[in-house]
């Protein structure tokens, strides 16, 4: 992989001057910003971390790998992370495939290696809806577009 796609989303991300002072174990802590959330709708799409994790499995799926996709989604001047996570077990590899192919890692009907590595600074294209969960709103990623002949 090369050095840039291994940068990490920290060094993507625009923080404000006093953004980077650094706290000590007993400081005083104020709220901070909220994320921001975009109103559902389609949005192009850049990739900018993948973590690679693991998961220890429930009723509905196995113990398996797990990638922690984050993905950067503008609109005008307001910038949204969304966190996707990818199970590598079989029940869900039609996401996996669908991922691949709206980064333009994968051809339809195509047997095609994860190319997990390359994933980093791919973009697409996707439709986003606002999720709420314990009284927080947040964007989910509800569909994954194939980029034009994948």
């Amino acid at each position: 992989m090369s050095e840039e796609k291994n940068k990490n989303i920290n060094d993507e991300l625009d923080f404000e001057d006093d953004d980077d002072e650094l706290l000590d174990w007993d400081d005083e802590i104020e709220d901070g910003d909220d994320f921001t959330v975009l109103p559902a709708g389609k949005y192009d799409f850049e990739v900018v971390n993948l973590e690679r994790s693991s998961y220890g499995g429930s009723d509905k799926l196995p113990a398996c790998k797990m990638a922690i996709v984050t993905f950067r989604i503008k609109d005008g001047d307001k910038t949204a992370l969304v966190f996707e996570r990818y199970y590598l077990c079989r029940k869900m590899e039609g996401m996996i495939a669908s991922l691949f192919k709206a980064c333009g890692l994968k051809n339809k009907g195509e047997k095609t290696p994860m190319r997990w590595g390359d994933l980093v600074g791919s973009t697409g294209r996707c439709s986003v809806k606002v999720q709420e969960y314990n009284g927080k709103e947040s964007n989910r990623i509800s569909t994954l577009y194939a980029k034009e002949g994948k």
